[in-house]
């Protein structure tokens, strides 16, 4: 497994790009990469739909985070101290960049905006109060909330995450409808045949229904079953839908 941080997931879909395409090398990576042709002058492809898209595991949870030092124990408490104060707030992938900007219109503030390539040096920034707010996904922060070192605001999912049953959703706290679609897509570089792809469709769904896979999953937050290439595919299409709608609002 190779991690390849930056350009929101621009320099991983590169790197799947340069290799054959005899399926030996896989994509993992957010729905939200689905978005790039929309952010970037350049982007590695005019759609994520013209990959080979063979499978998606459940997505993360975007949640808000902020300093206690912020003095903000509630997402109405947080749009009020942001509305009057200069916030920098932390950012590493699309997805995060879409909730917050959506947070940013709904809650009628600006903050600015500092882009992260990795989550572990952003939640550290976060932590020692040189950030006063994040949106991250749940699994990355929650400990540190649970330590009482951030405070979790509220999360941008239709319902409350299981293994955190004490945090709101945005709706709950007053804010409905900030939400993107989300999901991990498992994905080929285009030109396989068909009956490769549905070789390698198979495996990522019987790997993602091991016991101990799904456990990890779980503790990670995106726990939930993988889903086949046509509904993978209809992911795609829902991100590029609600970013095209984004960037035109």
């Amino acid at each position: 497994v190779q991690n390849l941080p930056g350009g929101q997931g621009a320099t991983a879909v590169l790197a799947l790009l340069a290799e054959p395409a005899d399926g030996g090398t896989l994509l993992f990576a957010p729905a939200s990469v689905a978005g790039l042709p929309f952010t970037m002058k350049t982007p590695p492809f005019a759609s994520m739909a013209d990959l080979d898209v063979l499978a998606a595991i459940g997505g993360n949870r975007m949640c808000l985070f902020v300093h206690p030092g912020l003095g903000a124990d509630s997402l109405a408490g947080f749009m009020q101290r942001a509305r009057g104060e200069s916030l920098r707030m932390g950012q590493i992938s699309l997805g995060e960049t879409l909730i917050s900007t959506q947070l940013m219109q709904a809650g009628g503030f600006r903050a600015e905006r500092v882009p992260y390539t990795a989550g572990p040096q952003l939640l550290a920034d976060l932590v020692d109060g040189r950030l006063q707010a994040a949106v991250l996904p749940s699994g990355l922060g929650a400990a540190d909330a649970e330590a009482g070192r951030l405070h979790m605001l509220a999360c941008a999912s239709e319902q409350r995450i299981a293994a955190l049953p004490q945090v709101p959703t945005m709706a709950e706290a007053g804010l409905p409808g900030l939400r993107a679609p989300t999901g991990h897509l498992i994905v080929a570089r285009p030109g396989l045949p068909a009956e490769r792809c549905a070789q390698l469709a198979e495996a990522v769904q019987r790997a993602a229904s091991r016991p101990e896979v799904q456990a990890n999953l779980k503790r990670l937050h995106l726990d939930g079953p993988a889903i086949g290439p046509a509904a993978s595919l209809a992911l795609v299409r829902e991100t590029e839908a609600a970013w095209s709608r984004f960037v035109q609002d």
